[in-house]
């Protein structure tokens, strides 16, 4: 059964009685409005994540204690998006027409959703290009959102140069530990070689 990766919604639901059986989706990612108005989701979900901008977001002494005493209840996992869906969700936007109404914490909360379903599911489920190119037809909003667009994007490239490099010292990390296991096991090899070595002469001498 594939695994369901879901954007939680800003509009209450009725909650249902909760249960240890399989709840709707399998991993619910967290926008900062659930914490700001409460709004209950454990009966959706066994697993919950967010990225750590959504936290950051949280100004109010309410939101923040939601946040912690929802933590302590139910866990919380904060990943960062990595560089590729972060492009995808930020050149998606643009072509929607939403990129500038988008704050960066959104960005990066839809980043890591589409992250999350990528690596459960593949691509089945999504798509890069939007169905149909909207129609923008208010030239004064079309202005407006190509100044907070320009600001957007400078934001969001900072945002992808930080995945990139986190990433690529993540690899680099891996590399080095790598490259400290081969030489732990060649100075071992030549330890053994060394010592076999040593004994033969002594025998050798011996005789």
């Amino acid at each position: 059964m594939p695994e369901e990766v879901a954007v939680e919604s800003n509009t209450p639901a009725q909650q249902p009685a909760e249960s240890s059986s399989q709840k709707a989706v399998e991993t619910l990612v967290l926008d900062t409005n659930l914490f700001i108005k409460g709004l209950p989701v454990s009966h959706i979900s066994n697993r919950f994540v967010t990225v750590p901008d959504v936290v950051h977001e949280l100004r109010s002494r309410a939101s923040k204690d939601r946040y912690k005493e929802f933590e302590l209840k139910y866990g919380m996992e904060l990943i960062e998006p990595d560089g590729e869906s972060i492009r995808a969700v930020g050149n998606f936007a643009k072509k929607t027409g939403d990129f500038a109404s988008l704050a960066v914490a959104d960005i990066k909360v839809i980043a890591l959703a589409f992250m999350l379903e990528k690596q459960a599911n593949g691509m089945k489920n999504l798509r890069l290009e939007p169905v149909k190119n909207p129609d923008i037809s208010n030239r004064e909003l079309l202005r407006n959102a190509r100044v907070a667009g320009t600001e957007q994007k400078e934001q969001l490239e900072d945002i992808e140069e930080q995945a990139e490099r986190a990433e690529r010292a993540e690899r680099a990390e891996q590399g080095v530990e790598e490259r400290a296991g081969q030489g732990v096991e060649e100075r071992a090899g030549q330890g053994v070689e060394e010592r076999a070595g040593q004994g033969v002469e002594e025998r050798a001498g011996q005789g």
